[in-house]
This record gives C-alpha cells, sequence and structure tokens, in this order.
C-alpha cells in the first residue's frame, strides 16, 4: 500500500498486475478544473484506491473519494457545504474501441499513454459527482419564496400547472379582439 506522499504520475496498468492501494490526501487546489467548479478551493480530498486485475482480464481501480465542498445554492443564492463522496469502479482502457467492450459496471477511463496523472484520475471522478444544480435541503434554505410541487419532488404533474394564471391568456384576447 502506497501512503504518505503520494506519486504524481502513476502506471495504472503496473499498479493493477501488483495489486497496489494507494491512499491518502490531495489538496483541491492541486485540482484546478475541480476548483473552479466551487466555491473555495480550500481543503484536501481523501482517496483510497485499490488497482487490480479482474477476472476478466480488465485493469481496474476500485475505490473511494471523499471531500467536503462549498457550493452557491441556486435557489437561495447562499453558500451551501456539500460532502462529496464518489465510489470508483473503473476499467483503464488504451483506446475507444476497448472502452466499447467494457462491462456496464466499470466506467472506462482511456489512458493511452504508459503513465497517467494521478490528479486527473480523482479530478474528473469528483467533477462528475458535483450536482447539475446545487440546492440547499428545503429545511435549511433561505429562499424566501414559496417552494413550488414541482421543486419539491422534481415532478412537474399537470394539476399543479393548471392551476396556475396562463402568462399568455391577455395575448388570446387581443387576437379576439382584432
Amino acid at each position: 500500500m502506497l501512503t504518505g506522499q503520494l506519486p504524481i504520475s502513476i502506471n495504472p496498468r503496473k499498479l493493477a498486475h501488483a495489486e497496489t492501494r494507494i491512499a491518502g490526501s490531495i489538496l483541491v487546489t492541486d485540482l484546478p478544473r475541480f476548483a473552479e467548479a466551487i466555491i473555495d478551493p480550500e481543503g484536501e480530498v481523501a482517496l483510497d484506491l485499490q488497482f487490480l486485475q479482474d477476472e476478466e482480464g480488465f485493469y481496474v481501480v476500485q475505490g473511494s473519494l471523499s471531500v467536503e465542498v462549498k457550493l452557491t445554492c441556486q435557489r437561495c443564492l447562499q453558500v451551501m457545504h456539500l460532502p462529496l463522496s464518489v465510489t470508483c469502479s473503473l476499467a483503464i482502457v488504451w483506446h475507444e474501441e476497448a472502452a466499447k467492450a467494457v462491462p456496464a459496471h466499470y466506467d472506462p477511463v482511456i489512458v493511452a499513454e504508459t503513465n497517467v496523472a494521478l490528479t486527473d484520475l480523482v479530478e474528473d471522478e469528483l467533477i462528475l459527482a458535483l450536482p447539475i444544480v446545487a440546492r440547499h435541503e428545503q429545511t435549511d434554505c433561505h429562499f424566501e419564496g414559496n417552494f413550488e410541487a414541482s421543486d419539491q419532488d422534481g415532478d412537474n404533474t399537470e394539476s399543479s400547472t393548471s392551476s396556475k394564471e396562463n402568462p399568455f391568456q391577455v395575448l388570446a384576447s387581443l387576437k379576439t379582439d382584432t
């Protein structure tokens, strides 16, 4: 197991042959694309990754990543703290054709070179784990308006939209008047 100072560049296939486990942390500031997507790039990403070769011969990276990030709630525009916990199950392949053959329980990662930056593997997984729209839970949100039914359960039902006044109704009356 590799702990302490993590390597900058790794050979995932070589690590898989040796069934190596890497555990440690990476500064969020060392992940520039991820740091750009959050409010404050402070803190560290804790990682625990196991490199191995599965029974089908795929070079696999399995493990977990965790970090707490600050995002802007898109409902109230206040800072929200979000603990991210990511479970990785990746298959390392050389090219896109090989990626098509990867079983569905793995996410393919194309590594054309022998070595890859460890931060690149970690950063991609964290970016994918970020919510598309960050929002507090309703009980924690500072939003002063009304929560709509579609906002509560993510479901747009016709009954909730039919009770609202149609803003284009005035246009319809103008059309009939002329």
